[in-house]
């Protein structure tokens, strides 16, 4: 369950920075977040973070109209997939 907040919490950060710098590239708001990844310990949740990141930031370009609330939800109502895609390496 710790793991599935770290995430979220990932995920969180860098739509609040997308949101306070709406020009920032998909790089820059990675690179934001990159602080919260290094903490984490376990490498799979490190690129779930950073997949669910990337999922969140997709959702948002494919459905422009949509908010942060709907992107958080996304990658929430995807965690599974976003854990075992991570720990598929």
């Amino acid at each position: 369950m710790q793991h599935e907040v770290n995430i979220i919490v990932a995920v969180s950060e860098a739509l609040k920075f997308r949101k306070n710098h709406p020009s920032a590239l998909s790089d820059e708001i990675l690179a934001h977040i990159n602080p919260i990844v290094r903490e984490e310990r376990n490498q799979d949740i490190k690129l779930a973070m950073i997949v669910g990141t990337s999922r969140a930031l997709d959702f948002l370009d494919k459905h422009p109209t949509s908010g942060d609330k709907q992107a958080l939800q996304y990658v929430m109502a995807s965690l599974p997939d976003i854990l075992q895609t991570a720990s598929s390496d």
